[in-house]
């Protein structure tokens, strides 16, 4: 048996396992009943709006290991709170259910996290390759010499934006003009090591709410990069058929790795250019709405995680 602050930490893991699995439920349910609430913001409230989702399970697990096992002496309101505890919370039980949970939980997500962190090393390596093969054009992107016409950005610390050869040479100067605003945006928001980082955050969601959350970020990040263009190049409709011309013209990307690259002409045009001539997005982040949520899931979080371990007790108790 474990006792003082080591059991406090390994309490608190359970929790924190425990709570990412019901909120991870709750936001995987709200995606399939509502799977474009989306729509209705800006890009950069969407971006907001899916880090939150991204990072709920771990704030909200965080704060419902603080409500179980905080004492109860140190709320302004004690007996409110009293039905939210945790059992014997300076104390924990290596072999037991409680330990194998926490086991299986951060041999979960070690196992996800080291494949994370293999897919980023394997798109450095790639992103040094092919930064090998560019060469300076001379206006702050990188050519590649390939018969495959594509412009995107990667590279997770030093990001850097290309263009190839067989693009640049089907493109006019004001629609090349466009392309490198557009992709030195993605340089200079991160937006590979963001991709990166924001796959990892939920790759502990199941694979279609997963796909559907990156898409999202994806489109977002695209829908963001479109708008700082627009700042510069005050014509919608150019915009626009630069990119569909590039759509046309570009094959299926030599380099899938989907992590670390942001493509001009690969992400979701029709809804990129109906954003563009869309009305302005008047819609603000959902302040109130995040945080009772937040305060829901993490009441819902300690409530169940009680009444699992009674339940569990229960049966264990009566197996003997």
């Amino acid at each position: 048996m474990i006792v003082g602050g080591s059991a406090i930490f390994l309490n608190i893991i359970g929790l924190e396992a425990f709570s990412i699995l019901v909120v991870v439920g709750a936001i995987t349910l709200l995606t399939r009943l509502r799977p474009s609430y989306l729509d209705s913001y800006s890009a950069l409230i969407r971006c907001r709006i899916l880090w939150l989702i991204a990072l709920s399970p771990w704030l909200v697990g965080l704060f419902s290991g603080i409500l179980a096992l905080a004492p109860r002496s140190r709320w302004p309101f004690p007996d409110v709170l009293k039905f939210l505890h945790w059992h014997h919370p300076q104390m924990f039980t290596f072999y037991s259910w409680h330990g194998l949970f926490v086991f299986i939980a951060v041999c979960s997500m070690g196992s996800l996290g080291i494949r994370s962190l293999i897919r980023m090393s394997v798109s450095m390596r790639q992103a040094k390759l092919i930064r090998f093969f560019a060469e300076p054009d001379g206006r702050g992107f990188y050519r590649l010499e390939t018969d495959v016409p594509s412009a995107f950005t990667t590279g997770f610390f030093r990001p850097c934006c290309y263009v190839t050869s067989a693009l640049r040479r089907q493109l006019t100067d004001q629609e090349y003009l466009i392309v490198r605003l557009h992709e030195f945006e993605h340089s200079r928001q991160f937006d590979p090591l963001k991709k990166w980082l924001f796959q990892l955050l939920t790759s502990f969601f199941p694979h279609e709410t997963c796909r559907h959350y990156n898409q999202s970020l994806a489109l977002a990040m695209e829908l963001a990069a479109d708008s700082a263009v627009l700042r510069k190049v005050d014509d919608k409709s150019l915009i626009a058929t630069t990119m569909l011309k590039v759509k046309r013209l570009m094959a299926s990307p030599s380099y899938t790795l989907y992590a670390s690259i942001c493509h001009f002409g690969m992400n979701d045009i029709e809804e990129r250019i109906g954003y563009l001539f869309a009305e302005k997005h008047e819609k603000r982040f959902p302040c109130l709405s995040a945080v009772f949520g937040a305060i829901s899931l993490s009441l819902v979080s300690v409530l169940c995680a009680d009444i699992f371990h009674h339940v569990v007790e229960y049966f264990l108790s009566h197996s003997h």
